[in-house]
């Protein structure tokens, strides 16, 4: 069997079954791809968020994992059409690469549960990370059985090719189309978040035109493009940088996530941990309801009747406080609550102030590093992005987690007007900051 003749890539062209998703996005998909849709494992994703907490700041960001893996499984199948047409592609790969492809790009996301991404940010041993757990449920009867009988490929090359453990060429050249700089995950999340959050930011690049610029490395086995592409290219970059300055890592999401984080980290010892990965949203949101320690009632404040929302009091980033924000972006998130204990025992010195009424919100361990690819000219001269584009460079190197990312201390709106002046604010964390080093 040739790459064309697969059923997917074949339905691509000459569809016979649709799923339509918004914006008049219509998902070729076959019997054996329903197969996997319909297992409970993949309906879950139709109660999971995609950007969960976002939604507190953009009410119509209620669109969920399963819009997001479909949308992606139908680039997986764009971009392999794309590349059917290069000689390097189709002397290295096999079908049953493809098919083990297809499978990593529908079935990326099934690890997910609700709130996933801020708990795991907050780096505690106790949790396993949704990477963990696509591996077990690709190994479940449920999924397993389905691949075994319906796909030639094994579930374990699927998961090499979504870890990056690669044990061919093939398969890294694979896993570069679903994880890297201009990956599926990407060419689907950006234009979707933006759209249903209501911004234009992730919608301002040309997807067809880098598309069509899709090619390899000639020196390495990854995904690069052609100098067609490369405009689109340094867009599709720069509207990842607006998504998470305007969306992502907007100021207000931040207070309702470093309220969530604090809720869970105070609340953890009451949940089954082992039991969250298989909750929905709406369970999620009730398990830890039921469980909520903190004294003001963080939870209620999140997802009662009524948002209420803590206040930003202090933001900086690396240009305007470089020494401080290097000493406290990337910190455990065991460190920064401990930073958070000495800040309020030196402001409840001073004036009346619940532990729970203020958090330090930190940048996370984990850094935005993918903004690289290589850029194929003339005779075959490779160039990376970073080298010919000042915007991607700059965004590489300095701007992105640097300045996005910044630190934040947030309070309670009752006890702001308590709070000291800016300077002495910048001054107490200072101190609460060299103390818990």
């Amino acid at each position: 069997m040739s790459l064309l003749d697969l059923p997917e890539l074949q339905a691509l062209h000459r569809p016979e079954h649709l799923i339509r998703l918004s914006a008049q996005q219509d998902i070729p998909i076959t019997s054996r791809v329903r197969n996997l849709i319909d297992t409970n494992t993949f309906q879950k994703l139709r109660h999971i968020r995609q950007l969960g907490l976002v939604q507190l700041v953009y009410p119509s960001a209620t669109h969920t994992r399963f819009e997001h893996s479909l949308g992606v499984y139908h680039l997986a199948l764009r971009y392999l059409s794309r590349l059917s047409n290069n000689d390097a592609f189709i002397d290295t790969v096999t079908p049953t690469d493809i098919e083990a492809f297809i499978l990593a790009a529908l079935l990326h996301d099934i690890g997910h549960w609700p709130f996933c991404h801020p708990i795991e940010d907050m780096g505690l041993i106790e949790v396993t990370h949704h990477e963990h757990l696509v591996a077990e449920l690709l190994e479940s009867d449920e999924i397993k059985s389905l691949i075994d009988h319906d796909w030639s490929c094994e579930t374990t090359q699927v998961v090499r090719i979504l870890n990056g453990k690669s044990a061919s060429v093939a398969e890294a050249i694979l896993s570069s189309l679903i994880s890297g700089p201009i990956d599926i995950d990407k060419m689907d999340y950006l234009p979707r978040d933006s759209a249903n959050c209501g911004v234009p930011y992730g919608n301002h690049f040309d997807q067809d035109r880098l598309i069509s610029s899709l090619t390899l490395s000639p020196s390495n086995p990854r995904l690069a493009i052609s100098e067609k592409g490369r405009t689109a290219a340094e867009l599709m970059v720069f509207s990842r940088y607006v998504m998470f300055s305007e969306v992502y890592w907007h100021r207000t999401v931040r207070s309702a996530t470093a309220m969530f984080q604090h809720l869970f980290f105070k609340s953890r010892g009451g949940i089954a941990l082992d039991t969250l990965h298989h909750l929905r949203d709406e369970a999620f949101i009730g398990a830890l309801t039921a469980c909520d320690s903190t004294e003001l009632k963080l939870a209620s404040m999140l997802f009662g009747r009524a948002r209420q929302l803590f206040k930003c009091v202090l933001e900086f980033d690396h240009q305007s406080q470089p020494e401080l924000h290097s000493q406290i972006a990337h910190s455990t998130y065991a460190n920064c609550n401990l930073m958070t204990d000495h800040l309020h025992r030196a402001i409840a010195s001073k004036c009346q102030l619940p532990r729970d009424a203020i958090i330090v919100d930190a940048p996370p361990a984990k850094l935005e590093v993918q903004f690289d690819v290589n850029v194929i000219s003339g005779g075959d001269r490779m160039s990376s992005l970073t080298e010919l584009s000042p915007v991607v460079k700059t965004l590489a190197t300095e701007q992105f987690d640097k300045f996005v990312k910044k630190v934040r201390v947030f309070v309670h709106p009752e006890y702001i007007e308590a709070l000291p002046s800016h300077p002495e604010l910048y001054a107490l964390l200072t101190a609460a900051t060299a103390a818990s080093r």
